[in-house]
């Protein structure tokens, strides 16, 4: 079945750890992300919108992290927050 819930507040995740995340078989049924604190900036936003991830999500916790206006921006244009 997979991983459907996933909280990693406070760990940082920057674009890297975005690219792992996006790319895991092991969260293919992934719909709830916490990622309150984290670090991905504008490429890690772009990770994020590119990826499969995001069309499944249907909550999405960035909170106090360093996304910037650019990044806020690509996530608001990228048509794949339906479900969010």
């Amino acid at each position: 079945a997979g991983v459907e819930s996933l909280g990693l507040d406070g760990n940082r995740v920057n674009a890297a750890g975005m690219r792992a995340l996006a790319g895991s078989p092991a969260l293919k049924n992934l719909t709830v992300l916490s990622l309150t604190r984290h670090r991905l900036g504008v490429e890690g936003m772009g990770v994020l919108v590119e990826s499969e991830l995001l069309g499944r999500l249907q909550k999405l916790d960035l909170s106090e992290g360093l996304v910037g206006d650019a990044g806020l921006a690509a996530l608001a244009a990228s048509g794949r927050t339906g479900r969010l």
